[in-house]
């Protein structure tokens, strides 16, 4: 059975906040579908989020690097909803993992943007059927 996750943050923050639910368990294999990013009150600037499974993120991962080009390491890549905007969907940037059975998914808002009232769904699409008992 396919499975749309819909995290909510009902206001406006400044600070990195868990959105509702805090998080939720996958009873399968997985695969990411695409993510919508909605806001009833558009951002002044770019709202960033993270959508994590097991702590790594669902997104490809973005390499920093210094001023001279050298990598730092790595960081989580973010998902944007941009400045003026109240919706977005993205459906390429995922990294090639699947999502296992028994992960936990959660999204954190990075920066509100000063927009409000965000909703993130996340679509998924189940690889392997549940085992069903006897």
């Amino acid at each position: 059975m396919n499975k749309t996750i819909t995290f909510h943050y009902h206001g406006t923050s400044g600070a990195s906040v868990r959105m509702s639910p805090s998080g939720c368990y996958l009873e399968g294999e997985y695969d990411k579908v695409r993510v919508r990013i909605y806001a009833a009150g558009a951002p002044i600037r770019d709202a960033s989020f993270e959508i994590l499974a097991d702590g790594e993120s669902l997104f490809t991962s973005l390499t920093s690097v210094d001023s001279n080009g050298v990598p730092t390491g790595t960081s989580n890549a973010v998902i944007v909803l941009p400045a003026n905007t109240n919706g977005e969907e993205l459906a390429d940037d995922f990294n090639s993992e699947t999502l296992g059975d028994g992960a936990w998914v959660y999204c954190n808002m990075l920066d509100a943007g000063g927009g409000s009232n965000f909703a993130v769904e996340l679509e998924l699409e189940q690889l392997s059927e549940d085992e069903q008992p006897d």
